[in-house]
């Protein structure tokens, strides 16, 4: 049995910041903050209804939408979530048919989700009676039995959550915060604590270390050293396997305790949130070691892993886009760093690290024989943030170094979703040798990143096209097409973004003199 430390209400402090402390807001004001939260969302007419029918409930707003009202009302919370105490589950099917519609997500969690009539918002209510938790023991979400108990009282409930700033609910008849494990006070101190002991948090769910994570690089908390210590100690198994049997085949089959899926999608929430927090967390953690280990090549490039770090702490900054904005001429302002575009950085860094994949004859083979490419299958990235690394990777270093002279070979690469990614990772490239170097690496970097601002009209989209083929064609006066339409487009492309070429009458003559 793991021993709690003397010093176990300590804090680690992993940040570079000094933590800054806030007060506790008044309950008054705590109250009228709820109240507004509930009054001011026309969704939840649907509580004033239940109350009616049934007098002796009690309803709760519970989970992040919680946190995130303690937080500040500048936090805007995207989920609503209740549990109901008093109520057997028939009767409260019975009354939420009356008021919209509903669905029972499953055993597993015991939830409804609940949407009312003339529903406006993007997610569906969550509604709950309180439930208690058994797990099996193999640290994996789904391993547990859920028994929901309509005569269990809240705080009960809120015991089986993962964090304390997680873990209260806010009494909607009485407009009382329930706060059993001093969640308010963690918030208030700016800490991430595991309810309990942490270390059988992690037993029962071992993703929650990640979630920890998560939140301490959300609102820049700390965590609490006893929670950081279970983490520490944890993270090694969080490869583990177990082996189960298909439901489907009646095989026994080998899969992981915790999906990657679940780590994938806690730790790009991390990443996006605070780039070089998340990065140092997960370093000091362990878990880069156990899910990238291809970083051991980094570490081992001294110049190569400052640069990422130096990359990670630029992307930190508030205001980077609009600074960036102001120094070049491109405008990356609605640029949104999400998850997968810091992990994206972090691939190229690799890559970078990495000795040249061998030669193969197939792209098949190519992509089995390309580490990068083993990274993002074994990470399980979506189809859609797969995409968005492989085309960053592969184009990066032609934006900033090998830009073609040829405008409409550039408007290639510009006339793609991802571009706007790439454009931005080349600017954080150059600024990361501005502070790295005396000399910039690319020495006509800025000025190749200008050009593609060049090709831009005033609304900051790329110009229609003057002429399509069908119109060369009868310029021309040919019945077919060929290979010299499409050299003769991309040469009047060419001479449009170049600006040499401005009207469509232009560009007509101009076919014609071919």
């Amino acid at each position: 049995m793991y021993q709690l430390p003397i010093h176990q209400f300590l804090i680690i402090y992993i940040s570079m910041e000094d933590p800054t402390k806030t007060n506790i807001e008044k309950p008054d004001t705590i109250k009228e903050r709820f109240i507004r939260k509930i009054e001011n969302e026309p969704n939840l007419k649907f509580i004033d209804a239940l109350i009616e029918k049934f007098p002796d409930m009690k309803i709760y707003l519970v989970g992040g939408i919680v946190r995130d009202t303690l937080v500040g009302e500048h936090v805007k919370s995207k989920d609503y979530d209740f549990i109901i105490c008093g109520v057997p589950h028939p009767e409260l099917e019975k009354a939420m048919t009356g008021l919209g519609h509903w669905t029972y997500a499953g055993s597993n969690f015991g939830v409804y989700k609940f949407r009312p009539h003339d529903f406006t918002l993007k997610y569906d209510f969550d509604i709950a009676l309180p439930r208690r938790e058994q797990p099996h023991g193999t640290g994996k979400r789904a391993d547990v039995d859920v028994q929901s108990d309509y005569t269990m009282k809240v705080e009960d409930d809120l015991g089986r959550r993962d964090l304390t700033i997680n873990a209260m609910a806010w009494d909607i008849k009485n407009q009382k915060l329930v706060d059993p494990y001093h969640g308010q006070k963690d918030l208030k101190n700016k800490v991430v604590r595991s309810v309990g002991n942490p270390l059988e948090r992690f037993t029962e769910d071992r993703s929650r270390m990640f979630r920890a994570i998560r939140f301490s690089c959300k609102f820049n908390f700390e965590i609490d050293l006893f929670t950081y210590e279970a983490i520490e100690s944890f993270m090694p198994r969080v490869n583990e396997t177990i082996v189960i049997q298909d439901e489907k085949t009646g095989k026994e089959k080998e899969v992981r305790i915790t999906p990657m899926d679940t780590i994938r999608i806690e730790m790009f929430k991390a990443l996006a949130a605070n780039p070089a927090k998340a990065f140092r967390l997960l370093e000091k953690t362990g878990a880069w070691h156990e899910i990238l280990p291809e970083l051991d090549a980094l570490r081992n490039k001294t110049t190569l892993w400052k640069r990422l770090q130096t990359t990670l702490e630029l992307l930190t900054k508030e205001n980077l886009s609009q600074e960036l904005t102001e120094e070049y001429d491109l405008n990356i302002s609605n640029h949104d760093e999400t998850g997968d575009f810091i992990f994206a950085i972090i691939l190229y860094h690799i890559k970078l690290a990495l000795p040249e994949p061998p030669t193969t004859t197939t792209k098949k083979a190519a992509r089995r024989a390309d580490p990068i490419q083993q990274i993002l299958e074994r990470i399980n990235l979506s189809r859609k943030e797969k995409d968005k690394a492989t085309w960053l990777l592969t184009n990066i270093d032609t934006i900033t170094t090998k830009l073609p002279d040829n405008l409409a070979e550039q408007e290639q690469l510009l006339d793609h979703q991802h571009t706007q990614d790439a454009l931005t990772l080349a600017l954080i490239i150059h600024q990361t040798d501005q502070q790295i170097d005396d000399h910039l690496q690319y020495e006509n970097q800025k000025d190749a990143i200008n050009r593609f601002a060049t090709l831009f009209d005033d609304s900051g989209e790329l110009p229609a096209p003057f002429l399509t083929g069908r119109d060369v064609m009868q310029a021309l006066g040919l019945d077919k097409g060929g290979p010299i339409i499409n050299e003769l487009l991309q040469k009047l492309r060419h001479l449009q973004l170049a600006k040499e070429i401005k009207t469509k009458t232009e560009a007509i003559d101009w076919i014609s003199s071919q």
